[in-house]
C-alpha cells in the first residue's frame, strides 16, 4: 500500500492518492481511526485532505489474504504557527479528538518529530519521524500538574511495539517525554547527572531538550 504524501504537517487542504501494485485489488480506508475492512470505504479516487485526520487503508483481492495495513497522519496548522521557529527539536502531537492523555491505560496519537535545519527547526518542514503511539501519563505526586510527564509507547499499524531511533538516540519502543516542574526548580537537574554518568562510562538514559505541541481537542460527534 502505498500513499502519495508521507504523514507530517500541511497547511492547505490537499488530494490524497492512493495505490497498490496490484490493479486487480479494491483499496478499503477509514479517516476515524479505526482498522479497515472489507466494508470500509472503497477507494475510487484521490481523498480530500482539509483538516487534521489518521488515515488508514488496506488492500483486498479475491483469493489472496488482505495486504498490510498502512497508516499516515496528517496535522493541518494553526496560522499562528506557521511561521514558529526554534534552535530546539519539536514533537508535534495529536490524538484527532479522542481527548486528554489518560492516567490509566494508553491513549493513541500520532507523533511527528521535526529537527533543525541549518540550525532552526520550522513546522512547515517534513518530520524526521512520524510514528502512531500510545501515551499515558506517567508519575504520581506530579500526575495533577499543568505539565505533566508521559510515558510513550511506539506503535506499529497493529498496536504492537515498535522500536524506532528518534532525534539520533538508541531505537526503543519506549519513551519518557519528562517535564521538569516545581520539584526541579533549575529545570536541568535530571538530564545534567544522566549526561555526566554517560561522560564517567556509567549507565544513565540519554536525553534530549524538545519542545511540544498538542492537541487534545474532543472530537465534536455531532
Amino acid at each position: 500500500m502505498q500513499f502519495a504524501a508521507e504523514g507530517g504537517t500541511f497547511t492547505t487542504a490537499f488530494a490524497l492518492g492512493l495505490w497498490t501494485a496490484s490493479t486487480n485489488a479494491a483499496i478499503r480506508f477509514t479517516l476515524d481511526g479505526s482498522a479497515p475492512t472489507e466494508t470500509s470505504t472503497l477507494y475510487t479516487g484521490p481523498i480530500n485532505i482539509t483538516n487534521s485526520v489518521q488515515v488508514r487503508a488496506r488492500s483486498w483481492e479475491a483469493g489472496l489474504l488482505p495486504g498490510p495495513l498502512h497508516s499516515e497522519s496528517y496535522v493541518l496548522l494553526n496560522p499562528n504557527v506557521i511561521n514558529f521557529t526554534t534552535d530546539l527539536p519539536v514533537i508535534v502531537i495529536h490524538t484527532f479528538g479522542g481527548g486528554g492523555i489518560p492516567a490509566v491505560g494508553s491513549k493513541f496519537a500520532s507523533l511527528s518529530f521535526y529537527e533543525p535545519q541549518n540550525g532552526k527547526t520550522s513546522l512547515t518542514n517534513a518530520p524526521r519521524l512520524s510514528t502512531r503511539a500510545g501515551l499515558r501519563v506517567r508519575g504520581s505526586s506530579t500526575a495533577g500538574l499543568a505539565k505533566q510527564s508521559w510515558a510513550v509507547e511506539f506503535w506499529d499499524d497493529l498496536n504492537d511495539d515498535k522500536n524506532l531511533s528518534p532525534l539520533g538516540l538508541p531505537a526503543e519502543s519506549d519513551w519518557v517525554l519528562y517535564a521538569p516542574n516545581s520539584f526541579e526548580p533549575v529545570l536541568i537537574h535530571n538530564p545534567f547527572i544522566f549526561d555526566l554518568s554517560n561522560q564517567i562510562g556509567r549507565y544513565a538514559p540519554r536525553t534530549r531538550l524538545v519542545e511540544v505541541y498538542i492537541n487534545t481537542t474532543v472530537r465534536d460527534e455531532d
